[in-house]
């Protein structure tokens, strides 16, 4: 669980995100909203379902809002 103490705890932090680029979980690449938005219109249809529940349940995400609106059109 992330609380205040291991947010505060630099060590601990680092070997988070060590283990989490390991896993590749996290990377340093970075992609930008056209290498997304190209992603969604070219991926095959049978996978638009499974896509469109997982980033209806980030509704936190302006990117993830994005993509849903692209997938309805």
């Amino acid at each position: 669980m992330i609380n205040s103490e291991l947010l505060n705890d630099s060590d601990r932090l680092n070997t988070i995100n060590h283990e989490m680029k390991a896993y590749g979980i996290v990377s340093e690449q970075q992609n930008s909203l056209e290498d997304y938005l190209i992603h969604v219109i070219e991926m095959p249809v049978e996978s638009v379902g499974i896509v469109y529940m997982e980033l209806s349940a980030s509704q936190n995400s302006i990117i993830a809002k994005v993509m849903c609106r692209i997938i309805e059109k």
